[in-house]
């Protein structure tokens, strides 16, 4: 399943490159279906060429599905995301992206998954502040300065967990 992201560097098409930009434009300017259907459009692209970049659109595309109440489809972008970001070693995406698998999977009511990612996650955020870049965790950014948005998880205590101090 993973082959194309193992052969080595390939072109990413401009079209592809168009679509990234033109998704990040629509989610700044408050389009998210637009912006859903543009990082959709461009993914496979990005993924074929390994480009960063479909890292940042898969965890988008997590984000989109898991507000939409697509749960499976919030799961597999997110599982993506994770394995895109370890690969390009971006430590700051692996967090969000791990931090965001938790909060899905607790939503989803599989407890055992979620708090394996939340170990994960944990793990990864005190890597960022050991490194002094704890700034991209809280901020919800990866190494290359991608926005990448973090869920917010209220637990039965009602009080967010730790490190959700940021806006969904």
């Amino acid at each position: 399943m993973w082959q194309h992201l193992i052969s080595g560097d390939r072109p990413v098409p401009p079209s592809a490159a168009e679509l990234f930009e033109r998704g990040l434009a629509f989610e700044r300017s408050g389009r998210a279906l637009d912006a859903c259907d543009a990082f959709v459009d461009c993914v496979a692209a990005l993924e074929a060429a390994e480009r960063p970049e479909a890292a940042v659109a898969n965890h988008k595309l997590a984000v989109y599905a898991h507000e939409g109440d697509r749960p499976a489809d919030a799961v597999f972008y997110a599982v993506r995301s994770v394995f895109l970001y370890n690969k390009c070693e971006d430590l700051g995406g692996l967090y969000a992206a791990l931090h965001n698998l938790a909060v899905i999977h607790a939503q989803r009511g599989e407890p055992a998954l979620a708090e394996t990612a939340r170990t994960q996650a944990t793990r990864a955020r005190r890597e960022l502040l050991a490194r002094g870049q704890g700034d991209l965790a809280e901020r919800g950014h990866d190494c290359a300065g991608f926005r990448l948005r973090v869920l917010r998880t209220v637990p039965k205590s009602g009080v967010p967990a730790e490190g959700d101090s940021r806006t969904a």
